[in-house]
């Protein structure tokens, strides 16, 4: 009998894994079998995580950069196991960037499937229902798409499974050493997973106290486990603050000083689910049957509501804002499904035979339209479009042919990350630097001759500025912007949005001018002070300012050549 009750909820939630796995990945799939997807160039990813993990597999573990050279060895923004780990998988198979792509995008995807199916069949106590929420909140329209590869795929395996552990009913020391570990590897993992985790743990066993009336000293022992684990993390943390152009990378990537208040809308209905569940609790749960809920489960649920609402105002005190308040979504939206997944699940156990039948229906095809939906979007963007590479394939197979690897590559902006991933060389610029922990003024000094007959970029060049700036200047005038229309919706008054140019504090003029007539000698300079090895560029600009670099052409098809630089 024992048997039975745990063979069969582990094969419903294999099977639905790999059902899930199926449908994500669609795409994928189809490009493999139909789309003759194994035998070209192109790769199904997130340039920038697949760079990373590409990197990592060669043995830098420090990940300064994926993609200039002089700084691959510098410090990263944290110690990252969530790309080291992948990386060294990689490597250890020796498999090339697209092959591992493809394996990992499918392994990922099912992990988190079977993890999160199983995190919610123990709200339930196995019970089907259980099945029902996990796939809502899988197939849930705003969550990040399942395959980016890196985030949310590889990062959300470690948060499933504290997810796993906290609402589990494990004997105590199995749960709370799970709680420490996981809870200590997230910090390895992605500063919104591990924030939120601390903070929920926090928050659920003052509750317990709460309820018991003292403080349990057992369940304080996970946190020394944890900050054990943390050490580290927290040693590289301190080093890096003190780094001169620390500050300018936060902004950068979108920690803006601020107390402003963030996610209003995720906030708004968080604070409703909050005020309805006590309403229920005094008023309608004591008329009602809730043991069907596992023991527990229900107090965990709205601790995580609690949790999100904190990580959501941590800036009312530390005066940080994390401007990408929407990564706590996944996390958060597990607690808003799991609470109203709750109440539906209790209404439904306390009706009679019909009305019991009819939410079990209409709840049936509230999932079987979420699953369509997302099989609607995912058919919808069939294509090879979206994908990495494919559009220079003589110049990857030379450099590759000719073990060109680990040099400096100056190439138009199209075929960057092309020539990262397959040939594993470096590049005087990428957009995606402005994420890495770098000094901005380089960032601009790169950018200036970047692809330089690219009149597209030249002439647009306050379009680009994410690029060097991200979301510096963005962020402040999004900041402004909220503020200043709340208050206009209260004073009664037309709101009328500050536009980027007024909160730019960077004249594009000067950089402008440099590239509409770009000057020779100072071009060569550039190309020799960032080490500059290979020149790829495209045959339409072969009489342009390339000519005059010195060097010998090594390559030349349809669309581009290959220059090797005098030494």
């Amino acid at each position: 009998m024992h048997k039975n009750t745990v063979v069969k909820p582990v094969f419903i939630i294999l099977l639905l894994s790999v059902l899930f796995t199926v449908i994500i990945q669609l795409d994928l799939t189809r490009a493999i079998f139909f789309d003759n997807y194994l035998n070209t160039r192109q790769i199904s990813g997130v340039n920038y995580y697949l760079s990373l993990i590409n990197e990592s597999s060669k043995g830098n573990w420090q990940l300064g950069s994926p993609y200039i050279l002089e700084w691959r060895y510098a410090p990263y923004l944290y110690p990252a196991l969530n790309i080291n780990a992948p990386g060294l998988f990689k490597r250890v198979l020796g498999l090339d960037i697209k092959l591992y792509a493809a394996i990992m995008g499918y392994l990922s995807v099912f992990s988190i499937m079977a993890l999160m199916l199983m995190a919610f069949s123990y709200i339930f106590s196995s019970n089907y229902f259980g099945y029902l929420l996990a796939t809502v909140f899988i197939f849930f329209p705003r969550v990040i798409m399942w395959n980016r590869t890196l985030s949310p795929e590889i990062n959300f395996i470690p948060l499933a499974l504290f997810l796993i552990f906290y609402f589990s009913n494990f004997k105590f020391w199995k749960r709370e050493i799970g709680l420490a570990l996981s809870t200590g590897i997230l910090f390895y993992i992605y500063p919104y997973y591990w924030t939120f985790a601390l903070v929920l743990l926090g928050i659920s066993d003052f509750w317990k106290f709460w309820d018991e009336k003292k403080i349990i000293w057992n369940y304080l022992y996970k946190y020394l486990l944890t900050m054990g684990l943390a050490s580290w993390y927290l040693a590289h943390l301190w080093q890096i603050q003190h780094l001169s152009y620390y500050r300018e990378t936060m902004a950068r990537i979108g920690f803006l000083y601020s107390r402003l208040p963030a996610g209003w809308y995720t906030q708004a209905v968080l604070l409703s689910s909050l005020i309805i569940y006590f309403f229920l609790k005094k008023y309608i749960f004591p008329r009602l049957d809730i043991k069907m809920i596992a023991d527990g489960a229900l107090n965990k649920i709205v601790a995580g509501l609690v949790a999100s609402l904190v990580v959501l105002n941590q800036q009312l005190i530390t005066n940080v804002q994390m401007e990408f308040n929407s990564h706590y979504f996944p996390v958060i939206l597990v607690f808003l499904v799991a609470f109203w997944g709750s109440l539906t699940f209790i209404l439904i156990s306390n009706f009679n035979f019909y009305k019991k039948s009819i939410l079990i229906f209409l709840s049936f095809l509230l999932v079987t339209g979420l699953v369509a939906v997302r099989i609607y979007q995912i058919s919808a963007s069939f294509g090879p479009d979206g994908y990495i590479g494919g559009k220079a394939d003589g110049v990857v197979e030379w450099l590759l042919k000719n073990q060109i690897q680990d040099k400096v590559v100056y190439a138009p902006e199209d075929l960057g990350d092309e020539i990262n991933l397959w040939t594993n060389n470096y590049l005087v610029w990428n957009d995606n630097q402005a994420l890495q922990l770098t000094p901005t003024n380089e960032l601009i000094d790169r950018f200036t001759y970047f692809d330089i007959t690219n009149q597209n970029i030249t002439n647009h060049l306050f379009d680009r500025q994410t690029a060097i700036f991200g979301q510096t200047f963005i962020s402040s005038m999004q900041k402004d912007n909220v503020i200043n229309n709340i208050k206009a919706k209260l004073s009664g008054k037309n709101f009328v949005p500050a536009t980027l140019a007024e909160y730019t504090k960077y004249d594009f003029e000067p950089m402008y001018k440099k590239r509409i007539q770009p000057d020779s000698a100072e071009f060569n300079k550039y190309l020799e002070k960032f080490h500059v090895s290979y020149l790829v560029y495209r045959q339409k600009d072969r009489n342009s300012i390339y000519k005059s670099v010195p060097g010998k052409i090594v390559f030349e098809s349809e669309s581009y050549l290959i220059k090797k630089l005098a030494p």
